[in-house]
């Protein structure tokens, strides 16, 4: 990550564009599979935090890439099929925080819709860790090295999407990508008790979200329920705007 560190420092960055000749056909997208709310316990020796990202459109799956930071251990990506089946798309069972790199696939994977990609790291907090900053300190979330990160980025293309036909929708991307770290138990919906691990500013946050959203009354906010009470609100955000002027 290009963050500040305590240091001043000098820095000459080089950036190179390469245009097609032609306008592509299809869009290359990028996605993060990741999780902010992760909580390694001080001295823990394999601590295992995960998340996951469901594709609501058929997907082709390209490149898949693990991170985290120093106390980052072993990474697996795996997919779950709409029917319940397993398959293990990724294992790294000695992660080098030195050596990070993508893993394209020989032949691109076809991802059928209602599948889930789920990304799940375990961590050594512990003083048999020879790269651990201090393992007497429990770690969440942060972006220099000292902290940590379950971050899983992918690349893929959505099958029905064209340069000529976008389909992309950030919106429901960042609540897909949301639910994935929330949904604690992955039964695709979020309670308050899932919303309440995070803290109470979140717990607050999301009983109103429920109450509002929770069109089937079980107690929870399903993805759809959840990206239709944002729409919803965004709806009447710009409709107060424009009264307003």
């Amino acid at each position: 990550h290009y963050t500040p560190y305590g240091k001043a420092v000098t820095d000459r960055t080089r950036l190179g564009v390469y245009l097609h000749d032609e306008k592509p056909k299809n869009f290359l997208r990028h996605e993060v599979v990741m999780s902010p709310a992760i909580r390694i316990p001080a001295h823990a020796a394999a601590h295992e935090e995960r998340a996951y990202f469901e594709f609501n459109r058929e997907a082709v799956l390209y490149t898949i890439l693990p991170h985290s930071h120093y106390r980052g251990k072993s990474s697996t990506f795996s997919l779950r099929y709409p029917d319940g089946k397993d398959e293990l798309l990724l294992s790294v069972p000695n992660y080098d925080f030195n050596w990070q790199r993508g893993y394209t696939f020989a032949e691109p994977r076809t991802i059928p819709a209602g599948s889930r990609l789920i990304h799940t790291t375990v961590y050594d907090n512990s003083a048999n860790n020879p790269g651990n900053p201090d393992p007497t300190k429990v770690v969440g979330w942060g972006l220099q090295s000292w902290d940590e990160m379950l971050y899983g980025d992918f690349v893929f293309r959505w099958v029905d999407e064209t340069t000529d036909s976008p389909i992309h929708d950030k919106a429901r991307m960042q609540l897909t990508q949301q639910m994935g770290f929330l949904d604690h138990n992955m039964d695709g919906k979020l309670t308050l008790a899932e919303a309440g691990r995070l803290g109470e500013r979140w717990a607050q946050r999301f009983q109103r979200s429920i109450e509002m959203g929770d069109r089937n009354q079980d107690g929870g906010l399903s993805l759809e329920e959840w990206l239709a009470l944002s729409k919803a609100m965004a709806r009447r955000r710009a409709e107060q705007a424009a009264g307003a002027e």
